[in-house]
């Protein structure tokens, strides 16, 4: 799964609390970034506070979900 524009970050926080139906992850509100963990094994994502994500970040930010052990397929399903 990969983005060709930018996404609000709206839709990515629905995308993760949606996630969490599969793994449980831990939300923490900084200043600037909300941090996620994986409480399964460990890995974190921050999510900027940006209204407006560039797909450059949103891309990454893919990248860390699947290496939390989310499949594209899943992140695809649930990104509807």
């Amino acid at each position: 799964m990969k983005f060709n524009s930018d996404v609000k970050r709206r839709k990515l926080f629905k995308l993760l609390k949606r996630l969490n139906k599969i793994y449980t992850l831990t939300y923490f509100e900084g200043k600037k970034h909300t941090k996620i963990t994986c409480v399964h094994n460990g890995k974190i994502t921050l999510l900027p506070r940006h209204s407006t994500i560039k797909k450059e970040t949103a891309n990454e930010i893919i990248d860390q979900l699947k290496e939390m052990g989310f499949t594209d397929e899943e992140l695809e399903n649930y990104f509807k």
